[in-house]
């Protein structure tokens, strides 16, 4: 090794473990050749970062991105030159033109979406009242701040046509609204790029912000060597409330998702976000895997149209693992209107819709209706008014919890004798045996049939194994909402109530009438319906699964609405060798009821 090489691989030493300590981070140089690096996760090579997110630097680097992502990456992020346009488009023409409000009848062409929080500032939307004037032409300096930056941003990208909410759809009117929601699937999904403002809590903030340059600077003779401090990392960044108020916005998560390329205005650095990668300012590599809480990818994934260009489609599995993840995800974002949960995600419902899902009922897929029930709010609640029927996880707001496991096989390494084929052959038999049917249904939608807002009066038509049961606090033991998730199913049978009235760190529990006689007269209880709708897919000790209901009605059908869920071990056959206490006395019957 020659002296100089010895001594840049000290350097490299001496920096690395600097960067181990988080003393500094040593980004890298800056040479030429790695403009085109497509290479993963190389902290080494890196690009100082611009002053200000606003400057032509960023611009030309986001117009590198584009280029790069449409040459590189295949078809699952390849742009269409010639994409349907959305009903109503912004044209934005150059610097010293009017805007324009444009409906399109059908034409196509190229534009960028815009996902931004609105804020409280209203009156620059199109609404009965002002879509004349919108379609005449109007000036940028009545729009708020982060709709010019944005309008700023796409003409510097090359575009001619923005599309806004706020301008594009007809604000006030409930049929214009929610036709247009449905239709999200199409506008983000066809857009040539999304504009995310993500540090914007309101439409006045503006989407570009200063930099400090001490973070980022070069040194050496001749510049080139790039200095760094190490950042907040791209979690933070795309997740953290605190650094990025759109990622609490619930109609955000359906524009993240369906968009097949982002380009996010962050707190410390833009970045590129497609459905193949991410390329964040700071560096010149790309980012493979990059550590977030909510993968976008995977949720992507199970869209129909994300793969056609490669011949892949998605497989049945992965649609269902994507939709629960974006339930669970939207389930914790804000709402300025909280009856829009549903509405929120109708889009991405209608992208993902195929004959082995069936229908889209409320939340729920017709022919795996009783899977997507098996969840439960981290923390129970009463809400005021009516969202949705109570079965679907939009009638709650919250964390909520799922068994996975109820809808996964688990397969640990320490099998033993047990394989397998005999895993899912137990659990086709459980099923064939116990598993619940969906007779009908009967969904009012308030803009006729636009999933969006339910109405009261919907509901489900089931048919399963049921029996009663009784509910009741247990004082000496702690309530744990994570107990659904101890290794292997080894845990206490447990009731998680969705609704207030239990007390919250006592644990619930529950027993059959044949166990009533061993309680204390002064033991409080209250009786309900068990509705048996799954089983985990463990090897071992699985628990099946079953709503806790409430009886609601009497007269024309008997009616029930869900209070809770169960877990608890599993009921065997009447004829079973085995006694079983779930089973024992035939206590299980099959009934049929309408669900509210």
């Amino acid at each position: 090794m020659s002296l100089y090489g010895f001594a840049a691989h000290m350097v490299t030493n001496i920096l690395r473990i600097c960067y181990q300590l988080q003393l500094l981070t040593l980004i890298g140089f800056e040479p030429a050749f790695a403009a085109e690096y497509e290479g993963e996760n190389e902290r080494f090579l890196g690009r100082v970062i611009a002053k200000n997110s606003g400057d032509p630097e960023c611009i030309d680097l986001a117009l590198a991105w584009m280029e790069r992502c449409s040459r590189l990456h295949g078809g699952c992020c390849y742009p269409q030159a010639d994409a349907p346009l959305p009903s109503r488009l912004v044209w934005i023409g150059d610097a010293d033109q009017k805007l324009q409000l444009r409906i399109t009848k059908g034409l196509r062409g190229r534009y960028v979406a815009l996902s931004y929080s609105w804020g409280n500032k209203t009156a620059f939307m199109t609404d009965n009242t002002t879509l004349e004037d919108k379609q005449s032409g109007f000036e940028a300096e009545i729009l708020p701040q982060t709709l010019q930056d944005a309008i700023y941003t796409a003409r510097k990208l090359g575009f001619h046509y923005i599309w806004i909410d706020a301008l594009c759809i007809i604000q006030g009117d409930p049929v214009d609204w929610a036709y247009e929601s449905s239709k999200m699937a199409e506008v983000y999904g066809n857009s040539t790029l999304t504009i995310c403002a993500d540090v914007s809590g309101r439409s006045e903030e503006g989407i570009f912000r200063k930099r400090d340059s001490i973070r980022s600077h070069n040194f050496g003779l001749d510049g080139q060597f790039c200095l760094q401090t190490r950042g907040l990392g791209w979690r933070t960044m795309a997740a953290a409330p605190a650094y990025n108020p759109l990622s609490s916005r619930g109609w955000a998560l359906q524009e993240r998702i369906l968009s097949q390329r982002m380009l996010h205005f962050l707190k410390e650095q833009i970045a590129w976000e497609c459905r193949t990668t991410l390329y964040m300012e700071e560096l010149r590599c790309r980012q493979s895997n990059p550590e977030y809480h909510f993968t976008v990818r995977e949720v992507a994934g199970c869209l129909p149209s994300a793969r056609v260009n490669e011949g892949k489609q998605p497989t049945l599995k992965s649609q269902l693992k994507g939709w629960h993840s974006a339930v669970q995800e939207l389930a914790v974002r804000d709402f300025t209107y909280p009856s829009d949960r549903l509405l929120s995600l109708s889009g991405l419902a209608s992208a993902i819709e195929t004959p082995q899902l069936g229908n889209y009922l409320a939340g729920v897929w017709e022919k795996f209706a009783f899977s997507c029930m098996l969840w439960f709010p981290r923390r129970s609640q009463t809400v005021s008014e009516y969202r949705a029927p109570s079965w679907s996880w939009a009638s709650f707001e919250g964390q909520l919890v799922d068994f996975w496991m109820a809808y996964e096989h688990y397969y640990p390494e320490d099998l033993d004798d047990i394989t397998v084929e005999a895993i899912k052959k137990d659990w086709d038999l459980w099923a064939s045996q116990f598993h619940p049917r969906l007779l009908g249904h009967h969904i009012l939608y308030k803009s006729g049939n636009i999933p969006g807002e339910v109405l009261e009066g919907s509901y489900l038509v089931v048919s399963g194994r049921c029996r009663a049961i009784y509910i009741m606090d247990d004082p000496n033991k702690p309530f744990n909402e994570w107990a659904a998730f101890s290794p292997l199913g080894l845990r206490e049978n447990v009731v998680f109530m969705d609704k207030k009235g239990t007390r919250k760190k006592c644990k619930s529990v529950f027993v059959f009438e044949e166990e009533l006689s061993s309680l204390d007269a002064a033991v409080e209880l209250k009786k309900y319906t068990c509705f048996l709708i799954g089983r985990e897919r463990l090897p071992r000790g699985p628990k099946a699964l079953g709503l806790v209901l409430a009886q609601v009605s009497q007269k024309e059908e008997v009616t029930f609405e869900r209070v809770g869920i169960v877990a608890f071990d599993q009921p065997r056959e009447v004829d079973s060798e085995e006694d079983d206490v779930w089973e024992r006395n035939s206590k299980w019957e099959t009934k049929t009821f309408r669900f509210i």
